[in-house]
């Protein structure tokens, strides 16, 4: 086993992923706007250099799964999340609105990539069960969540979005348990919190 280098950023990266996914939980089930992403600006700016660092010292301390996932889902989505913030804040600014063959273009590239998304979290929820059932059940609400996306963003209807958003924030529910759970258990030096 390879000597840890840094100490483990996997619980901070947990809990930042949570706190995002909670914060376009408005956007997620129709409550805001899809514009509203501008406000959740501040989060995805603060949040994504630190998710960038902790996938580094996931990297180093040789963490290869939880950096691989970590670098394809959270550095990966939540970035795009902070770059379509910023389209749509210039947009704003700009007093533009989204054509609507634009948007058909969007929702066309979204499906693929969340239809990736969702395979991988399948394969990840896979590879988490041999430890963990209860990460696997997280880690499967959020491919379901993935791929009901990726169907609503192919024109299957917007129950597929609801759907969609609810696999994301079981998904939320499961890294924020989690994070703090390892965080407590680690400062404990013992099991306060089961994650098995």
């Amino acid at each position: 086993m390879q000597e840890k280098k840094f100490a483990s950023s996997i619980p901070a990266c947990n809990m930042i992923i949570a706190l995002l996914i909670f914060a376009q939980i408005p956007i997620m089930f129709g409550k805001a706007d899809p514009n509203a992403i501008i406000y959740a600006l501040p989060w995805l700016l603060a949040a994504f250099p630190v998710i960038l660092l902790c996938i580094i010292f996931m990297f180093i301390n040789g963490d290869f799964v939880d950096a691989t996932l970590n670098a394809i889902l959270s550095g990966v989505l939540m970035g795009q999340n902070f770059v379509r913030g910023l389209i749509a804040l210039s947009m704003f600014n700009a007093g533009t609105a989204v054509s609507p063959e634009l948007m058909m273009s969007s929702f066309a590239i979204d499906k693929w990539v969340y239809l990736a998304g969702g395979i991988i979290l399948l394969f990840a929820g896979w590879l988490a069960h041999f430890n963990s059932k209860m990460a696997a059940t997280g880690v499967w609400a959020g491919a379901i969540g993935f791929l009901a996306l990726a169907a609503m963003n192919a024109g299957f209807g917007q129950l597929f979005g609801l759907i969609g958003s609810i696999g994301l924030v079981i998904l939320g529910v499961y890294l924020l348990y989690s994070g703090l759970a390892l965080l407590l258990n680690t400062a404990m030096q013992k099991e306060v919190l089961p994650l098995k």
